[in-house]
């Protein structure tokens, strides 16, 4: 479980040097959600790639590049949808896999279940 700091939308092809093209959005938490869920898990910065990442030299790749140490594609959508509309944005994400070529597999197989967990933990401190 992991509570997002930071949400940066990372361009891949900029990481591995195949671009020039610069995406690379940062927006941070609101601190007093973030702080209030700090129990349900770590901090972070979370990467919203513009794809899935299913090549594990790009999933080293990417950490090293940007700092991020999860990656989800939908965070950094709704941090700049809150943003936007004046809202406070925090995001908790339960982990269900690692990044890149057995991703898929590993997701499939834990989410529900890391999901839950996440649920139950957000829950006892509401």
């Amino acid at each position: 479980r992991v509570v997002v700091r930071v949400s940066r939308l990372v361009d891949p092809s900029v990481v591995i040097g195949t671009s020039t093209a610069i995406v690379d959005d940062v927006l941070e938490a609101d601190e007093a959600l973030a702080s209030r869920f700090r129990l349900v898990g770590r901090d972070v910065t979370a990467a919203t790639t513009l794809a899935l990442t299913t090549s594990d030299d790009l999933a080293l790749a990417i950490p090293r590049a940007t700092g991020a140490q999860v990656e989800h594609l939908e965070t950094h959508g709704a941090a700049v949808a809150c943003a936007a509309a004046g809202i406070p944005f925090v995001a908790l994400l339960a982990v269900a896999n690692f990044v890149g070529a057995s991703g898929r597999i590993e997701w499939r197989e834990h989410h529900r279940r890391v999901e839950d967990v996440l649920g139950e933990a957000v829950a006892a401190l509401l």
